[in-house]
């Protein structure tokens, strides 16, 4: 089986090799967004899209098998999962957006980092502290040193970026 899906202004290519099918998804534009595999009876999170050159792009490979338990065999598409653009402006129950002192960060290009992006919210843990920043694709990354270490989070209904942190900002 080839194929190939309209995805927004990209597409997405499929091709059989044997037990398994190799998935390219490829869409002009910048930002943050999933790629999300449909079939007939279901759906399979791809993960995140990677900026190459003026697109984002991820290339997978899965066993028929595994497409067909997730009901996305045969596959009939795909479409980007974005975050919408307007989250909410209160803080999601547990969160303030007070800062305190547990933000003292001892790495100087966090510590810059953090200064410089918008305001986050925040959740005092007992083993250091959680930040947290609306996730929109449209705006810019809030901590690019530390892209690796975020995660999607639903907080009041609206998607945030999550980051966990020791006592002093230490990431982990």
């Amino acid at each position: 089986m080839e194929g190939r899906f309209p995805v927004e202004k990209g597409h997405l290519t499929c091709q059989r090799q044997g037990e398994r099918v190799r998935l390219c998804l490829a869409v002009p534009g910048k930002g943050l967004c999933r790629g999300k595999l449909l079939g007939e009876r279901g759906s399979l999170d791809l993960g995140p899209l990677i900026p190459q050159g003026e697109c984002l792009c991820l290339e997978r490979s899965f066993l028929v098998s595994t497409l067909e338990k997730q009901g996305c065999w045969p596959i009939t598409g795909a479409q980007l999962v974005r975050p919408p653009k307007n989250p909410a402006a209160s803080a999601p129950k547990g969160w303030s957006r007070e800062l305190g002192a547990e933000l003292l960060f001892q790495d100087p290009l966090l510590a810059q980092t953090i200064q410089n992006a918008p305001r986050p919210l925040v959740r005092p843990r007992p083993e250091g502290f959680q930040l947290a920043w609306p996730w929109n694709a449209e705006e810019p990354f809030p901590l690019p040193p530390l892209f690796c270490f975020a995660h999607v989070q639903s907080l009041g209904g609206q998607p945030y970026l999550v980051f966990h942190f020791h006592p002093g900002g230490r990431p982990g």
